[in-house]
């Protein structure tokens, strides 16, 4: 496919930005790297490892941070796994992960249901060097139905974060997609504006992917949805911004089966964030044998791609190396 050039590392500060471009690698120059964590023990907040969108990874002080949903348990009656939180692991390399101890990272259960909880997470790092998660929560409504919202929390390490607050209200008229549920699912901010992309569900755009972008990250006033040469991008999934210098970004969306695609696949667009609701591409497509839901990063001299075993027993790993154009 036609290749894109890149100047920048994803979501990392500007003195990290190599001095050479390089190139979205294609399907064929990824390394399968093997499981990187699993999921936790029966009971555990972990213990199920699918049933939302949260896959979101940035490289910060050195470390990679790697955010995933997990849920206690699955409900035969309601359907549906239960209590659903967000957690983080931790890696030095972007290879062994360590869980943080004091997991989940982000909780959701204001009425105490068990279809409450975290279902997806978009994590970015801010230009003053903070990590900036908008994710996805479900609030009870009844015994048999919830809202989203998409809130807000910021953390100057990682790992210990601060109330969160309301980013993308699910009730907001104004708000394309609006009605019952909004999940964001990746985040980015540059030259003082935050974009929060997202998917709505329970309402006539469920599947289609949407922008929400204004001066901050809870002061995002405007909306779309997005489009490609006129016609809406899908997706079901994480979605990874990877910063390409000159003001230029890719946009890693993820689509799967439960929504308009015959297999999991990638798809990557190019990006401009003067008009964030217009993509071009895609310029390559990833439909990997073994999991294509998942997150990308790049750092350094490698590409990573943390993705979900289709079969929810951990999360693997894929890797690239950087090739120059």
């Amino acid at each position: 496919g036609e290749r894109l050039t890149l100047t920048g590392i994803h979501q990392e500060q500007p003195d990290t930005i190599p001095p050479t471009s390089v190139a979205i690698p294609a399907e064929t120059e990824w390394s399968d790297q093997g499981q990187v964590l699993e999921p936790g023990a029966p009971g555990d907040w972990d213990a199920l490892l699918w049933g939302g969108f949260a896959a979101s990874a940035v490289r910060h002080d050195d470390t990679t941070f790697l955010y995933y949903q997990g849920a206690a348990d699955y409900d035969e009656t309601y359907g549906t796994v239960t209590y659903r939180t967000v957690g983080v692991a931790t890696s030095p390399d972007g290879r062994e992960f360590t869980k943080h101890e004091a997991n989940p990272v982000f909780t959701w259960f204001p009425g105490d249901w068990l279809e409450e909880g975290v279902a997806s997470a978009g994590a970015w790092v801010s230009d003053s060097g903070t990590v900036r998660v908008h994710f996805g929560a479900n609030t009870a409504i009844s015994t048999t139905a919830v809202i989203a919202d998409g809130r807000f929390a910021e953390s100057a390490d990682g790992l210990e974060f601060g109330a969160s607050s309301m980013a993308l209200n699910h009730a907001d008229a104004s708000l394309f997609g609006s009605g019952d549920e909004i999940f964001p699912v990746g985040s980015f901010e540059t030259q003082g504006s935050s974009y929060c992309y997202y998917i709505p569900n329970g309402s006539p755009a469920k599947g289609q992917l949407c922008v929400a972008w204004g001066t901050g990250p809870t002061s995002l006033d405007q909306s779309a949805p997005v489009r490609v040469d006129g016609s809406p991008v899908r997706a079901w999934g994480a979605v990874s911004a990877v910063h390409l210098g000159q003001g230029s970004w890719a946009l890693f969306v993820t689509n799967s089966p439960d929504q308009h695609a015959d297999v999991p696949h990638v798809d990557v667009y190019q990006l401009d964030p003067e008009t964030p609701d217009n993509v071009i591409g895609p310029v390559q497509v990833y439909a990997f044998a073994a999991g294509s839901r998942g997150t990308m990063l790049l750092d350094a001299d490698t590409w990573f791609y943390y993705y979900r075993i289709d079969d929810g027993s951990g999360y693997g790993l894929r890797t690239a190396a950087v090739r120059q154009e």
